[in-house]
């Protein structure tokens, strides 16, 4: 029962996490539209920095991505049933294994969720020449952070 109740609970926290991130990058685009030059930074290298440049409405689409993927795996989260998993569901082991994969979804869209309201400020600050790129360390921290996600939850459900 604790596990479920720490799911439950979590999936809360991550929920709103997520939801704050889509607001703050609302509202990020909607404050910082006048101030914005009609050519913006669309594209980083591996370094963090601007490569390709483009319309200041890409950061529109950026924004319906982050939507649509919150949305989209918000519905993938439902059905946690029918996911493919690499390990036999027994009856005693289900409910614990359908809980940690939709935890793990939740886990996931929040990440995608704040990495595009970070690219959205950062496009914003280096459009109004406030910073100069992403940072050398933006493309190794978010492949540690994905891989070692993936990692924690094969563990997790491994051991059930």
């Amino acid at each position: 029962m604790k596990s479920k109740t720490f799911f439950s609970n979590f999936g809360v926290l991550l929920e709103t996490i997520s939801v704050a991130g889509l607001l703050a990058q609302t509202i990020l685009v909607l404050g910082a539209w006048a101030i914005l030059p009609s050519i913006i930074p669309v594209h980083f290298d591996l370094a963090g920095n601007p490569d390709s440049h483009g319309p200041k409405s890409d950061l529109i689409l950026l924004f319906a991505l982050s939507l649509t993927s919150y949305v989209g795996l918000t519905w993938l989260g439902r059905f946690s049933d029918k996911f493919n998993y690499p390990w036999t569901i027994t009856e005693g082991n289900a409910q614990y294994q359908y809980a940690l994969a939709t935890i793990f979804v939740k886990w996931i869209k929040t990440q995608l969720i704040l990495l595009f309201a970070f690219l959205t400020w950062s496009t914003i600050s280096i459009s109004t020449d406030k910073s100069t790129g992403l940072g050398l360390y933006f493309v190794p921290l978010i492949l540690t952070l994905s891989g070692a996600s993936l990692v924690v939850y094969i563990f997790l459900a491994s051991r059930r």
